[in-house]
């Protein structure tokens, strides 16, 4: 039977997903996408030497949802429409040719976004209390 620090490296499950080891790389901003939200080569040789790393799920940053407001930073990653899937693809294979698997982070800004580039309504005028 392994030692506690040894289960670590065994293979294991989420759900229907197997995953090589139970490290798990977590989401990251690198800034590292193309300004318009696509996967760059400098994201791919990121994520391809993040992957060799030994981590069986690398997570990769955040990925805003829509082109009007939910960008958070400049060269962010996009799943944004149908234009992102072939770039998303490769971006994922080449995180699973290490052996890893890949997973995504989405995210929306909304008001605590750095991108300032739209109009952002609020349903209330104070979204956070004050302690």
């Amino acid at each position: 039977m392994p030692l506690p620090s040894q289960k670590i490296l065994q293979p294991g499950c989420i759900g229907k997903l197997e995953i090589p080891n139970r490290i798990v790389k977590s989401a990251v901003a690198s800034s590292l996408a193309n300004i318009d939200g696509s996967v760059s080569e400098r994201l791919l040789s990121h994520y391809r030497e993040t992957a060799k790393g030994g981590s069986g799920l690398v997570v990769v940053e955040s990925a805003y949802i829509d082109c009007i407001a939910s960008k958070s930073f400049h060269s962010q990653l996009s799943i944004a429409g149908d234009d992102y899937i072939p770039g998303l693809s490769l971006l994922a294979r080449t995180i699973q040719e290490t052996g890893a698997k890949a997973g995504i982070q989405i995210g929306h800004g909304g008001n605590h976004k750095l991108v300032r580039n739209h109009t952002i309504k609020s349903a209330s005028d104070v979204s956070w209390p004050h302690l």
